[in-house]
């Protein structure tokens, strides 16, 4: 970051700038307000003039002939319009404390808790602003068995605070910025003087003159005729204050403190150490130097009765005593070297955070830019909103339309429900008629014709062994379309070939054949299989001619001998054919369950011809 300090001094309580200081490296330069009032003539408060030259001035000074930014370090303001003071808060964030500050509740019962004088410089938001100052912690101390005793956190913290007018150095920001300045950070005087003075030990001609890891006090004298001093703990600021200087005797020497400024000083770090519960341990004063007087009359004397008196009253402190003929302008160069080639997060330095993180020209133009994001993200969403609207409209029509069609063609088809009250859901009505509609069809659906002529002239062609008798053939409709036939073999071998035979036989409308179920039937094996029909319906091209009925014989075959055990003879009617002749195919006027006849072979003898078992009746 840039290395140049900005310093801003000012008067009438900070509502006017007087002078500014840009020092660097190696530059040290000054600007004075033309026309400025002088002292003790009332001037006009907050004059915007002054601070447009000031702005004018700090960036001819900082950009360059082509460029058109700038960086400017810091901006340290000076003492004046300020006050350090504490409050009693609950927390040391920023917004509480600002908030308990803007307040300014006392209360006699429960302690002050706003310190004095701290109204006096907050009037209010727009004109002054509030610092929350560093708490510093006492070390621990070692107690028994070398265990670190820490210190019990109170309800309420003692929190110091910063405060002061600020309203013409915003306008200075604002204007450096619209300049093309950007200024990295702000600060004060006390600030300045805790990093550069307090945070390492003082040295005087390369010498370390203390070192301690306390708290320390820095005093500085300021040549406009103030006595400034502040306390430190690792280069942030703990507390502050200003005491005025008595205007010296001969004209042109600079003020110097005397031993009566030091019991003033004594004084208010007594208060303050009341308040905060820790004090500093070693003091440091940057006292201005005067080569005019001599001896007695002499800066450096007097400064050394200041310390010597500052260090008695002190209980004896260390007090490191530092001559300069420019105070101000040697802190200023200090605090320029610091910030010196280094990013704003390496540099620690603390300062007036609310004037640090103003808004600039990037934050506004991104405020813009977001604006209009939003404005145009709201014109995007109310054409969609437009184009919602219209659509819900022509679906809205639609389903007008349709709710008009469907009423129609129900007052045209049933007119009987259009009559009905408005407590009756149409919509259920008529799914209560199509259901109806739907279980009436279903009683009075009718089922194709299965191919049962086919059937048994593809079954003759597996039941065709003279060692198959073929007890019955079943044929059932329905839902469960099956086929099962019975028949009488010798022994379980032949079964299962009649089964392998069944299951493998082609031009079949058998979709599949269950596990075949065998019994016992005295000296044979009674064998049951059941197969069901395919749901396909087999296409009326393809079934084959019903063959004619032969002519009658002269002579009616002779009736079939009863069954052993005295069971009736199988009527015309059975469903019961023998294994050895092949079947005869009804005519095609036949029912689906047809009785075969038995039928002896030709060349069978008469003697040998099987008797018939009952069989059951085929029907469907």
């Amino acid at each position: 970051m840039s290395g140049r300090v900005c310093y801003i001094s000012r008067t009438d309580r900070g509502s006017r700038i007087d002078k500014i200081r840009l020092v660097g490296a190696r530059t040290d330069e000054q600007w004075t307000a033309p026309g400025a009032a002088a002292p003790g003539e009332d001037g006009e408060l907050f004059e915007e003039r002054p601070i447009a030259q000031a702005a004018e001035w700090v960036r001819a000074r900082t950009l360059g002939e082509k460029g058109r930014t700038g960086e400017l370090g810091l901006i340290c303001l000076d003492s004046e319009g300020y006050a350090a003071s504490w409050i009693t808060s609950p927390s040391a964030e920023a917004r509480v404390v600002s908030s308990v500050a803007s307040a300014g509740v006392t209360s006699e019962e429960a302690g002050s808790q706003v310190g004095p004088g701290l109204s006096f410089y907050l009037p209010s938001e727009r004109e002054a602003g509030v610092q929350a100052l560093a708490i510093a912690v006492e070390p621990t101390v070692k107690g028994k068995g070398g265990k670190a005793e820490l210190p019990v956190a109170a309800a309420a913290l003692r929190v110091p605070v910063l405060a002061g007018a600020d309203a013409p150095v915003r306008l200075l920001i604002d204007l450096l910025d619209q300049n093309g300045i950007v200024v990295d950070g702000v600060t004060s005087i006390w600030h300045a003087m805790a990093k550069v003075w307090g945070a390492a030990p003082v040295r005087s001609g390369g010498d370390v003159v203390a070192d301690d890891s306390g708290v320390t006090a820095v005093v500085l004298v300021d040549p406009r005729g103030r006595l400034l001093w502040c306390w430190s703990h690792d280069g942030d600021l703990m507390a502050g204050g200003s005491l005025r200087l008595a205007a010296p005797t001969t004209v042109g020497r600079v003020p110097t403190p005397g031993p009566g400024d030091a019991a003033r000083i004594v004084s208010d770090w007594i208060a303050w150490g009341a308040q905060l519960g820790i004090v500093p341990r070693r003091v440091a004063c940057i006292a201005a130097d005067d080569p005019v007087g001599v001896g007695e009359e002499s800066a450096a004397y007097r400064a050394g009765q200041f310390g010597a008196k500052l260090a008695g009253a002190w209980g004896g402190a260390g007090v490191d005593l530092v001559m300069d003929s420019d105070p101000i302008g040697a802190t200023m160069a200090r605090l320029a070297a610091t910030i010196a080639d280094q990013a704003p997060d390496e540099q620690q330095i603390r300062g007036l955070e609310a004037l640090t993180k103003r808004p600039g020209r990037v934050q506004k133009w991104m405020h813009h830019w977001l604006a209009i994001g939003l404005a145009a993200g709201a014109v995007l969403f109310m054409g969609a909103a437009y184009k919602l609207r219209a659509s819900a409209s022509r679906l809205g029509e639609a389903a007008e339309a349709e709710d008009q069609r469907w009423r129609s063609l129900v007052q045209a088809s049933y007119p009987n429900l259009m009559k009905l009250s408005g407590d009756v859901d149409i919509g259920t009505e008529l799914n209560k008629l199509i259901n109806r509609y739907e279980q009436e069809r279903e009683r009075t659906k009718i089922e194709p014709t299965r191919p049962i002529v086919q059937e048994l002239d593809t079954l003759s062609r597996a039941l065709g062994d003279s060692e198959i008798e073929l007890e019955s053939i079943t044929f059932s409709s329905g839902s469960s379309s099956q086929v099962m036939v019975i028949v009488l073999v010798p022994d379980i071998k032949a079964a299962e070939q009649v089964f392998k035979s069944l299951s493998s036989i082609g031009g079949s409308n058998i979709e599949s054949w269950s596990p075949p179920q065998y019994t016992n039937a005295g000296t044979k094996i009674k064998g049951t299989f059941i197969g069901k029909w395919r749901n396909t319906k087999l296409p009326a091209a393809t079934a084959p001619a019903p063959a004619t009925r032969p002519a009658a014989p002269a002579q009616s075959p002779a009736q079939p001998k009863p069954a052993p055990g005295g069971a009736p003879a199988a009527s015309p009617t059975s469903s019961v054919t023998p294994a050895t002749p092949k079947l005869q195919q009804p005519p095609a006027d036949s029912p689906e369950s047809s009785a075969l006849p038995p039928r002896a072979p030709k060349d069978a003898p008469k003697e040998k011809t099987p008797s018939p078992q009952p069989g059951a009746g085929g029907g469907r």
